[in-house]
């Protein structure tokens, strides 16, 4: 996105937030629109449970109904701002929740009968194992991971959400980009597998 697309939509969301501090719930239903989305799919990501990542989609928003005066945009956008919250709340549910729920196939949608159902098993099979890398890397690894390609913020960005330096996340950023090529050589393994089978033919 253009620099100019992404000051004109800080912009916007600043002024609902303005709004949404004055108790405009047109404001407030606006931002949910841009990011209720947006905060599922992260709680979902950081949390590995679709139905948690709901509720904390919920609480967010509750939460940013609730201490919208106290946005300033001196301390960030406010999808750094939006953001933090959804952190905050999917690090408390991982370390309360006794129980943990797992269901990989409810994250993928149902494949389309006319399509090869082969390709689509190794489809299923790939995401599978991505998502279980990502579970499985350290908190903060995941946090900038999912801050970086999902959310598509800046090193300086993930900086103010965590609360890091520039330095710490990118340090973060290699790790988990190290950690998730080991867990996931299976997986490349096997993509590269078929090139290598056919050079050794010819």
């Amino acid at each position: 996105m253009p620099t100019a697309a992404k000051k004109a939509k800080n912009s916007q969301d600043e002024n609902l937030m303005i709004a949404i501090a004055h108790g405009d719930q047109n404001a407030y239903a606006a931002l949910m629109n841009r990011y209720l989305a947006p905060i599922h799919a992260l709680a979902r990501r950081m949390t590995g449970d679709p139905i948690l990542a709901e509720d904390i989609a919920q609480e967010s928003f509750l939460r940013i109904w609730k201490s919208a005066r106290s946005f300033s945009p001196k301390a960030g956008t406010p999808k750094i701002w939006i953001s933090a919250i959804a952190i905050n709340l999917c690090r408390d549910a991982n370390r309360t929740r006794k129980r943990r729920y797992e269901d990989p196939d409810a994250l993928l949608a149902i494949p389309d009968p006319r399509e090869n159902v082969l390709a689509q098993m190794e489809i299923r099979e790939r995401e599978k194992s991505v998502r279980k890398a990502l579970q499985e890397l350290p908190e903060r690894q995941r946090e900038a991971v999912i801050l970086f390609y999902d959310w598509e913020m800046k090193q300086a960005q993930i900086a103010r959400t965590l609360h890091l330096s520039i330095e710490a996340v990118e340090s973060l950023l290699a790790r988990a980009k190290k950690n998730l090529r080991r867990k996931l050589q299976h997986i490349l393994h096997l993509e590269k597998a078929p090139q290598t089978h056919r050079a050794a033919k010819g």
